[in-house]
């Protein structure tokens, strides 16, 4: 049985006992199914609301109930569809390794040359419908990540996560199960309007210290990460989904153990294609948006990286 996990915004994480009523992605894609069939266009009144620290929240009257109220405005992120991505780790060293599942909730780095059936080979978000049952005012588009194997099976563990999209920013919360939890010290993903080159705005956010990697020890129960954005340049990136025209943003994290930096690449179409991190403990993760799909699961046809 694989198990769901709900990933809070400011970091604290618990293992999720129903959401529609499962614990499996297969039946998070069923109930998925059932929802989305209902999920017309829709032009529901809201406001933008101001919080954490500058993020842009959509806010409806208490009389709009929809449980889908989140997500009708969204242009890329719509519910059912699925974004891929293919991973890179590197050492501070510039060593490549690879991210092994343990198949018992733990992963562990491996050489290249030892790519197993267990070797985590890319990652799938999909978007699902609905709000948070367990968390009152979780105002974002709910999301699931499906950590996948060369074998074309899936991790046990799926936690549940948000974003957040709207005329006015998007804003996602970072890839971190396992040794993807490094991101969380990293900037997130964020782009502001007006996209264009030369925004600058500033984020900060409290992390907890479970997030650091081992070698930072004695760290108070929370740090506040620093960070400032700008959008640097206009490029045309050469992708498994082809030529795309993207905007270049520059992130840089501060805190009171060091920086971490994000350059992401932002598209119109398909929102965040590509993500490089240079992490606090300067090792490297780099990943790129492989295909997207509309709710359809045909992994073992897309997924040759």
């Amino acid at each position: 049985m694989k198990s769901v996990q709900f990933i809070l915004p400011l970091g604290i994480s618990f293992f999720l006992l129903t959401f529609f009523g499962c614990k499996t992605e297969t039946k998070v894609n069923e109930a998925c199914s059932r929802s989305s069939e209902k999920l017309l266009a829709q032009n529901l009144p809201y406001k933008l609301v101001e919080r954490f620290n500058g993020i842009h929240f959509e806010k409806f009257d208490s009389s709009i109930t929809d449980e889908n109220r989140f997500n009708y405005n969204n242009n890329i992120y719509k519910v059912d569809k699925e974004f891929f991505y293919s991973y890179e780790y590197f050492t501070k060293s510039g060593k490549q390794l690879l991210f092994e599942d343990q198949n018992n909730g733990q992963w562990t780095l491996t050489d290249v040359e030892n790519e197993s059936r267990n070797t985590i080979v890319g990652i799938k978000l999909k978007v699902l419908p609905g709000v948070s049952n367990i968390i009152k005012d979780y105002d974002e588009t709910l999301a699931l990540e499906v950590y996948i194997k060369n074998d074309r099976s899936n991790c046990e563990d799926q936690p549940i996560t948000g974003l957040i999209e709207n005329e006015k920013n998007v804003w996602l919360h970072p890839f971190r199960q396992c040794l993807f939890s490094i991101l969380e010290t990293s900037p997130f993903p964020y782009v502001k309007a007006p996209i264009e080159i030369g925004n600058k705005w500033k984020w900060s956010l409290l992390i907890g210290a479970k997030w650091f990697p081992e070698e930072f020890k004695n760290l108070p129960s929370n740090i506040e990460n620093k960070t400032d954005y700008e959008i640097t340049d206009t490029l045309t990136l050469n992708s498994k989904l082809g030529r795309l025209k993207c905007f270049k943003i520059e992130g840089v994290a501060t805190n009171s153990v060091g920086r971490s930096y994000l350059t992401s690449y932002f598209n119109s179409r398909y929102g965040f294609v590509r993500l490089e991190y240079l992490n606090i403990d300067g090792s490297r993760i780099v990943l790129n948006l492989e295909e997207v799909l509309n709710g359809d699961n045909r992994i073992n046809s897309i997924l040759n990286f």
